[in-house]
């Protein structure tokens, strides 16, 4: 099971790199208007002056929404929060909000920047969506499983210590690498979700983690689960929930790994919950046995962003934080 408290000083250290860091030349400049297949400059990302604002305000908003509280409650809670902000847009008088551009990638070109940092980087994230994962994952019939998109093989890993028999795919071979050292057992390809390297209905079950934000199209990527996992079998998914992707504009950023690398995040989607819902059961491949909305926790929270702890416990505390499905393959014929 996931250790809330490993997790956290994860996120913990990384935070206060980005913070710590030196903010570069290379930094500070706009990005030139170029790109290419696997990048796109000059793409808008959340300032971090917006980030404090906004999260000051969902906190506020949640205060006077929350059950229970007394005027006096909120008013106590609400108080310090009013004067931050005060505080914070008097040193912003004057002076430019941020806006440094970011690099955005796709999931070939950033997860292949990503894979030497990525368990690091993904910690808090990880410590929430984790636990309901694992769980399901004993639900999965006997016989081969895949883990699709499998980055590190934090999912193989887990299966084969339990004797199961895996093949992990990823577009990035510098995840699978990764993968290869930490799940020796386990057989490990380059593949794309869309278009999975295996034969039709050749595994028993299947699990995705955190990976579906990144494809547009999720009818296809449901159908190419449905294609090899054999009917009766299980898929297992998992997806930072969409109102956390939407109220936090969440995205899967890389950490520079050098003082003069730009910053970079992944391109996703804006999916629905009941995007994911039509893509897989209403296509008819899938039967919906299981969906969970993992809440974020008080450690969780301090663990997204250590900087603003206090803020993010009024203002995130008990919001899912990722979705997750457990699917079973009808024996609806491929077509």
């Amino acid at each position: 099971m996931a250790d809330y408290d490993y997790h956290g000083r994860l996120a913990r250290l990384l935070w206060e790199r980005q913070l710590t860091g030196p903010l570069t030349k290379a930094n500070r400049m706009a990005a030139e208007p170029t790109a290419t297949a696997s990048t796109n400059l000059r793409q808008r990302y959340l300032r971090a002056e917006e980030f404090v604002i906004g999260l000051i305000g969902v906190a506020l908003l949640r205060l006077s929404a929350a059950d229970g509280l007394s005027a006096a409650d909120r008013t106590r809670l609400a108080d310090p929060l009013l004067q931050q902000l005060q505080e914070f847009m008097l040193q912003m008088d004057g002076r430019p909000f941020s806006d440094h551009g970011w690099e955005v990638l796709d999931a070939r070109a950033g997860y292949g920047r990503w894979a030497a940092s990525y368990d690091l980087a993904s910690a808090a994230l990880v410590a929430v969506e984790e636990p309901s994962v694992l769980t399901l994952l004993d639900n999965l019939p006997a016989g081969l499983v895949v883990d699709a998109a499998c980055g590190t093989g934090r999912y193989a890993a887990h299966l084969a210590a339990r004797g199961r028999d895996i093949v992990g795919v990823d577009i990035a071979a510098e995840m699978l690498a990764i993968a290869e050292a930490r799940v020796p057992t386990g057989r490990f390809v380059v593949g794309d979700l869309c278009a999975l390297p295996l034969a039709t209905a050749s595994v028993a079950g299947a699990v995705c983690g955190l990976a579906l934000a990144h494809v547009s199209d999720l009818e296809s990527v449901a159908r190419e689960l449905a294609r090899v996992v054999r009917a009766g079998g299980r898929a297992v998914l998992s997806v930072p929930h969409p109102l956390v992707v939407a109220l936090l504009d969440f995205k899967a950023a890389i950490p520079p790994s050098q003082a003069d690398e730009r910053r970079a995040y992944i391109r996703q989607h804006a999916h629905a919950v009941s995007d994911y819902l039509d893509a897989f059961v209403g296509a008819g491949w899938w039967e919906l046995r299981r969906c969970v909305e993992p809440q974020i926790s008080s450690t969780a929270a301090a663990a997204l962003r250590p900087g603003f702890a206090e803020i993010m416990q009024i203002a995130l505390v008990g919001l899912p934080a990722v979705l997750v499905l457990e699917l079973e393959r009808c024996p609806k014929a491929m077509v």
